[in-house]
């Protein structure tokens, strides 16, 4: 259906949000404070604002299986049922979420890689 035809219909066409920075990781080395935990060596920060299931759980997959244990990974999400989901996902695969901060328009999670940690235990797992 066209857009003339959707306008007519007086229906909108909903603006995508600015993907510019979206599906992006980024290897690098800051220190964060965290409440209650104090200062916190990041790892790599993982961008998935504007995805949806199962996107974020598979970038965050991604980066957990290239670092070491103990390493501190930041993922950016926009989506409530993301953010829920990331929190799932780490008690399955022995990951500690170490906190959720709420920002004005999306939520940073951070994840801790545990000893023991088992990316196989996911059933979503990328081939």
């Amino acid at each position: 259906m066209g857009t003339a035809m959707l306008h007519w219909l007086g229906l909108r066409i909903a603006k995508r949000p600015d993907r510019s920075r979206a599906n992006t990781i980024a290897p690098h080395e800051s220190r964060v404070e965290l409440p209650n935990l104090g200062m916190v060596e990041v790892r790599a920060t993982i961008n998935c604002i504007g995805d949806v299931c199962p996107r974020p759980q598979l970038m965050t997959l991604k980066v957990l299986e290239r670092i070491a244990e103990g390493e501190v990974v930041e993922l950016q999400v926009d989506s409530p049922g993301a953010r829920e989901a990331i929190y799932h996902m780490a008690t399955t695969l022995c990951v500690t979420c170490l906190t959720v901060i709420k920002h004005k328009d999306h939520w940073r999670v951070y994840l801790r890689k545990d000893p023991g940690w088992d990316s196989g235990a996911w059933p979503l797992r990328e081939s």
